[in-house]
């Protein structure tokens, strides 16, 4: 498996899937962060009802869980609308929105986390992050 970085690429043997995270975070007084999560389906679980599942884990992991909104992302690439929570942890109130995608036994979680409800301006700017997303094609695709 080739994979890719932003500053390079790797070989990895074939019996090696990708559970990476990555964590990226706005250079302003919010301290918005964006983590996006991997996880490979299960063997023998159905991958839609897999995904279908991850957002109850949220009901039943994170402290003082309260739904807020369901906000419908227009990008096709992603095997949800983005839900709007919040939760509560040691340092206090946490507030989320997460957006799932899944590819084959792929799901990827993107979840932006600020540390008081959104604003306006912070839910369109997220939209506009999870909008702009392009998966790469398949390798036999980029091969042709």
């Amino acid at each position: 498996m080739d994979y890719t970085l932003q500053e390079g690429t790797l070989t990895l043997p074939d019996n090696w899937s990708d559970s990476t995270v990555n964590v990226m975070q706005a250079k302003t007084a919010d301290a918005m962060t964006l983590v996006i999560n991997r996880d490979e389906v299960p063997k023998g679980e159905d991958p839609q009802v897999y995904a279908a599942a991850q957002w109850g884990v949220l009901v039943d992991e994170l402290n003082n869980f309260k739904r807020l909104d369901e906000i419908t992302l227009k990008n096709p690439a992603f095997a949800s609308n983005m839900l709007e929570y919040r939760w509560e942890n040691e340092q206090g109130m946490m507030y989320q929105m997460n957006a799932l995608r899944l590819e084959d036994r792929q799901l990827m979680s993107f979840t932006f986390t600020v540390a008081a409800p959104f604003s306006e301006v912070q839910r369109q700017q997220c939209l506009a992050i999870l909008n702009s997303y392009a998966p790469k094609p398949p390798a036999d695709a980029a091969a042709a």
